[in-house]
Parts: C-alpha cells; structure tokens; sequence
C-alpha cells in the first residue's frame, strides 16, 4: 500500500482523545481528499496531503458533524 491510499476518498475511524487527557476519548473519522504525488515511492522526497476531520473535538454543537479541512506536507528527512 503507498503512502495514504488506503485513505483516499473515504472516511477511515481514527482513535482520538483530547488535548493531553488519553482519558478523553472520541470516534473521529479522516479523508484524504488529495495526495500528490499519487504514487509514493521509495525516492519520493516530498508528499502533499489535503483532507478532511470529521468530529475532530467532539463537539456535540448542534447535532451537524463538525469537520475540520487540513493540508500537510511531509518531506525525507536524511540523518547523517
């Protein structure tokens, strides 16, 4: 499987918990809505991420998910 594929385009559950309480846990999902490039390979020196965060808080607000957009970037990073 390269880089987050298994994401691409569709919510995947991720374990959560609150700021700095592992006691304080929550169902949130993540989509990765792009990756560039598509395929990463083992000299692939840069990856691109933009996607989404569903009830990233858990906030109950008014009963409509709360989803929270992102974008990372990841670069190699060679030891010496």
């Amino acid at each position: 499987m390269a880089g987050a594929n298994f994401l691409l385009k569709r919510w995947t559950r991720v374990d959560a918990h609150g700021l700095s309480n592992e006691h304080y846990e929550f169902a949130a999902a993540v989509k990765i809505t792009s990756q560039s490039p598509d395929v990463i390979k083992p000299d692939t020196k840069f990856v691109t991420l933009t996607g989404l965060i569903r009830n990233a808080a858990n906030d109950p607000g008014t009963g409509a998910d709360c989803v929270v957009a992102f974008r990372a970037a990841y670069f190699r990073r060679y030891e010496y």
